[in-house]
């Protein structure tokens, strides 16, 4: 996120709108990971007994968190190719996920701050409050907003 600081306001809105731009063209994916396994039977005759020997497959799986639970999914050989385009797909939409967000957070940092780098004009006695948000309040009131201190903004903490 250091790099979007270099950026100008205008190459900010542009960038915001390749990475939207990117998004429409991922709309076909699977969310997870592809699983290879190797099993060994137990059959003391088989040839995944001897020593060295790898066992049985390749056996793949689609595996994914759902609800806080690993979820696991079997998944035909014949579809391992597609699926794995499909979860490459996912990846690019997470990364264009990120890097929006982080690209968010640049603009509200800016926002907060202005844009020619001035620091909390309101930042003042009034932040001298009681209450449980006071300790936070008031040690910044004193001196200020200063590169680093960390605010929580739309639900993210951000650097400021």
């Amino acid at each position: 996120m250091d790099d979007l600081k270099l950026i100008s306001d205008e190459g900010l809105a542009k960038l915001r709108m390749q990475l939207l731009t990117a998004l429409t063209h991922v709309t076909v994916f699977t969310p997870g990971s592809l699983q290879e396994e190797w099993t060994k039977c137990g059959k003391l005759n088989c040839h995944c007994a001897s020593a060295g020997d790898s066992g049985h497959g390749p056996l793949y799986s689609v595996v994914r968190y759902v609800d806080g639970k690993t979820r696991k999914q079997r998944l035909p050989a014949e579809l391992v190719d597609k699926v794995r385009q499909r979860i490459g797909a996912w990846n690019d939409f997470q990364a264009i996920c990120a890097r929006l967000a982080d690209v968010n957070a640049e603009e509200s940092r800016r926002l907060i701050l202005g844009s020619d780098g001035a620091r909390f004009p309101w930042v003042g006695n009034q932040w001298n409050q009681t209450g449980s948000d006071a300790s936070r309040f008031s040690r910044r009131a004193g001196r200020g907003w200063r590169e680093g201190d960390r605010i929580a903004l739309g639900g993210r903490d951000i650097r400021i």
